[in-house]
């Protein structure tokens, strides 16, 4: 974390902060679905696909175009992996412009 180096005190912490909780609130996601399947017996893709008609229903309303615009689309990559990669990148582009301006 070099790069923080010529930043004032309180602006290292946020940083630091900032990253940690990222990676600590995916964690947490992650504990939550796995605490819901142990209690449940249900994993999440049971879930998803046991509530897939009111899923629907809601895309269907109109009221989530973005969703309705991706509803049906087998071609995209998502995984948690993804998910968590994409965000990180994001967060440290972020970074990176706060600390080179």
């Amino acid at each position: 974390m070099r790069a923080l180096d010529h930043l004032d005190p309180a602006d290292m912490i946020h940083v630091a902060v900032t990253m940690v909780n990222y990676a600590r609130g995916t964690a947490v996601n992650l504990e939550a679905e796995a605490e819901a399947e142990h209690a449940t017996g249900i994993t999440s893709q049971q879930y998803l696909d046991a509530n897939d008609a009111a899923m629907q229903a809601i895309v269907a309303s109109g009221r989530f175009p973005m969703y309705s615009s991706l509803a049906g689309r087998h071609d995209l990559e998502i995984s948690l992996d993804t998910i968590f990669e994409f965000g990180l990148r994001r967060l440290l582009d972020g970074i990176k412009a706060f600390v080179t301006r």
